[in-house]
Protein backbone atom coordinates (compact mmCIF):
# COMPACT_ATOMS: atom_id res chain seq x y z
CA UNK A 1 0.00 0.00 0.00
CA UNK A 2 1.33 3.08 -1.11
CA UNK A 3 1.22 6.30 1.79
CA UNK A 4 -0.78 9.10 0.79
CA UNK A 5 1.86 11.91 0.35
CA UNK A 6 0.49 15.12 2.14
CA UNK A 7 -0.41 12.67 5.21
CA UNK A 8 3.67 11.29 5.30
CA UNK A 9 5.24 14.51 4.89
CA UNK A 10 3.43 15.74 7.63
CA UNK A 11 3.94 12.44 9.47
CA UNK A 12 7.46 13.25 9.01
CA UNK A 13 7.65 16.71 9.63
CA UNK A 14 6.66 15.70 13.28
CA UNK A 15 9.28 13.32 13.75
CA UNK A 16 11.55 16.96 13.99
CA UNK A 17 9.45 18.38 17.08
CA UNK A 18 10.60 15.82 19.91
CA UNK A 19 14.13 16.84 18.63
CA UNK A 20 13.59 20.47 18.47
CA UNK A 21 11.32 20.03 22.17
CA UNK A 22 14.54 18.34 23.91
CA UNK A 23 17.31 20.76 22.74
CA UNK A 24 15.20 23.21 24.78
CA UNK A 25 14.56 20.87 27.76
CA UNK A 26 15.36 21.91 31.37
CA UNK A 27 19.23 20.90 32.06
CA UNK A 28 20.45 21.59 28.68
CA UNK A 29 23.05 24.00 27.40
CA UNK A 30 21.23 27.32 27.22
CA UNK A 31 20.29 26.99 31.00
CA UNK A 32 23.58 25.93 31.96
CA UNK A 33 25.07 29.01 30.14
CA UNK A 34 23.01 31.50 32.04
CA UNK A 35 24.26 30.24 34.88
CA UNK A 36 27.64 30.05 34.00
CA UNK A 37 26.88 33.58 32.83
CA UNK A 38 25.22 34.78 36.10
CA UNK A 39 27.96 33.36 37.91
CA UNK A 40 31.41 34.36 35.93
CA UNK A 41 30.04 38.22 35.03
CA UNK A 42 30.33 40.44 38.29
CA UNK A 43 27.11 42.39 36.98
CA UNK A 44 24.75 39.60 37.43
CA UNK A 45 24.44 37.08 40.22
CA UNK A 46 22.17 33.63 40.00
CA UNK A 47 20.07 34.94 42.70
CA UNK A 48 19.21 38.19 40.58
CA UNK A 49 15.28 38.05 40.24
CA UNK A 50 15.73 38.20 36.37
CA UNK A 51 18.10 34.87 36.13
CA UNK A 52 15.40 33.21 38.92
CA UNK A 53 12.11 34.38 36.87
CA UNK A 54 14.08 32.94 33.47
CA UNK A 55 15.06 29.56 35.07
CA UNK A 56 11.70 29.13 36.35
CA UNK A 57 9.64 30.32 33.30
CA UNK A 58 11.68 27.65 30.96
CA UNK A 59 11.22 25.26 33.36
CA UNK A 60 7.08 25.73 33.25
CA UNK A 61 7.10 26.34 29.54
CA UNK A 62 9.26 23.16 28.68
CA UNK A 63 6.92 21.25 31.42
CA UNK A 64 3.71 23.08 28.69
CA UNK A 65 4.84 22.18 26.21
CA UNK A 66 5.75 18.28 27.16
CA UNK A 67 2.23 18.04 28.53
CA UNK A 68 0.68 19.40 25.32
CA UNK A 69 2.65 17.47 23.11
CA UNK A 70 1.62 14.32 25.39
CA UNK A 71 -2.14 15.71 24.63
CA UNK A 72 -1.76 15.85 20.32
CA UNK A 73 0.35 12.77 20.66
CA UNK A 74 -2.69 10.79 19.73
CA UNK A 75 -2.65 12.41 16.47
CA UNK A 76 0.44 11.56 15.36
CA UNK A 77 -0.28 7.93 15.88
CA UNK A 78 -4.15 8.26 13.89
CA UNK A 79 -1.78 10.44 11.10
CA UNK A 80 0.46 7.30 10.42
CA UNK A 81 -2.39 5.06 10.59
CA UNK A 82 -4.21 7.15 7.81
CA UNK A 83 -0.86 7.31 5.77
CA UNK A 84 -0.13 3.22 5.79
CA UNK A 85 -3.73 2.95 4.78
CA UNK A 86 -3.36 5.49 1.58
CA UNK A 87 -6.35 8.22 2.95
CA UNK A 88 -5.94 11.21 2.64
CA UNK A 89 -8.88 13.05 2.75
CA UNK A 90 -10.55 14.87 6.14
CA UNK A 91 -10.77 12.19 9.15
CA UNK A 92 -12.86 13.10 11.74
CA UNK A 93 -11.24 11.22 14.98
CA UNK A 94 -7.87 13.02 13.88
CA UNK A 95 -9.65 16.56 13.47
CA UNK A 96 -10.89 16.31 17.16
CA UNK A 97 -7.67 15.27 18.62
CA UNK A 98 -5.59 18.15 16.84
CA UNK A 99 -8.36 20.74 18.06
CA UNK A 100 -8.34 19.52 21.48
CA UNK A 101 -8.89 22.16 24.09
CA UNK A 102 -6.25 20.92 26.62
CA UNK A 103 -3.83 20.82 24.03
CA UNK A 104 -4.53 24.51 22.44
CA UNK A 105 -4.43 25.90 25.84
CA UNK A 106 -0.96 24.14 26.77
CA UNK A 107 0.26 25.16 23.70
CA UNK A 108 -0.42 28.71 23.95
CA UNK A 109 0.15 28.91 27.64
CA UNK A 110 3.97 27.26 26.74
CA UNK A 111 4.62 30.11 23.49
CA UNK A 112 3.35 32.72 25.82
CA UNK A 113 5.97 31.87 29.17
CA UNK A 114 8.34 31.55 26.48
CA UNK A 115 7.79 34.87 24.99
CA UNK A 116 7.76 36.14 28.93
CA UNK A 117 11.07 34.66 29.53
CA UNK A 118 12.67 36.37 26.29
CA UNK A 119 11.55 39.61 27.61
CA UNK A 120 12.82 38.82 30.92
CA UNK A 121 16.10 38.00 29.28
CA UNK A 122 16.44 41.07 27.16
CA UNK A 123 15.08 44.00 30.04
CA UNK A 124 16.59 41.64 32.72
CA UNK A 125 14.20 43.55 35.43
CA UNK A 126 15.75 44.10 39.07
CA UNK A 127 19.22 44.44 37.68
Amino acid sequence: MTKSPLIAALVGLTLLLPAAHGASAPGKKPEIFGVWLAISLEAYQVWDLWVILALVGWAAATELGRRSGNAIGAAFGRAEQLAAEGKDGPDAELAATVRSSQAQTLHWASTAITLLVLVDMIWKPGA
